[in-house]
Order: C-alpha cells, then structure tokens, then sequence
C-alpha cells in the first residue's frame, strides 16, 4: 500500500501536477520484487481539470463524484479513487455500493446525503 501512496504523492508534486482521474486495481501491477507500480495514464491530465466532462476513461467503481458528475477535478480526485481502492484492499469490498452509472448519478444528485464533506453517507444508493 505505501508504494501506491507514494506514488500518489509522486504525481501530485507542485512540479508534476498530473492527475491520473482513473486508479483502479487494474491499473496496478505487481513486480517480481512484490513492489506495487501504478500504470495507464491514458486518462491522466496536468493541472487542475476544470470541468471534467471531458475525462472520458474512467470507471464508475472507483471515480470521485466530481469526475462521475462532470465537476471539476484534481488532486483530491485521485486520493478519493486511491481511498476507494485502499478500503477494498483491506475489506475486500468496495466502500459504497455502485450498481450503475445512473444510479449513483441520482443519489448524488438526489438527497445530497451520499457525498457529505468528502465523507461517506451511511444510506445506500437505492435504483
């Protein structure tokens, strides 16, 4: 796990300034030397991406509300995805249940309850 944090922290550097917009388990390899290396930058972006519409790639899963939504992104997009993927590395499942697109787009709009302050809402998206 702290291989992908670092290289969280790698890309996010004031010099770097890259936003991936897309960490999922997929986009992780594993070395012969049982290292963790983050790969697939194809959706990536430099610098704070307004308005998200344009990230194309991205999977419901694990992608920040503001990238699903068409919000603006960033830095703190990636750590949501990463936060995502942290959580189903230690409990095996996914911290929110996503069943679709759709779905999470109308609780998200809906009650506004699902997102609170970057925290997650103890009410469950329901089709």
């Amino acid at each position: 796990m702290n291989d992908l944090v670092s290289a969280w922290e790698a890309v996010h550097d004031e010099k770097q300034d890259i936003y991936h917009l897309d960490l999922k388990p997929d986009n992780v390899l594993i070395t012969d030397e049982k290292r963790l290396v983050l790969i697939d930058f194809g959706a990536a972006r430099q610098g704070l991406r307004k308005n998200s519409r344009s990230v194309q790639a991205f999977t419901e899963s694990y992608a920040a509300p503001e990238v699903i939504l068409g919000e603006d992104a960033g830095s703190y997009s990636d750590l949501f995805e990463l936060e995502m993927m942290l959580h189903e590395m230690l409990t095996g499942e996914l911290p929110l249940l996503r069943k679709s697109l759709m779905t999470l787009r109308l609780s998200a709009v809906g009650d506004g309850q699902l997102w609170g302050d970057r925290g997650i809402s103890t009410k469950t998206p329901t089709p």
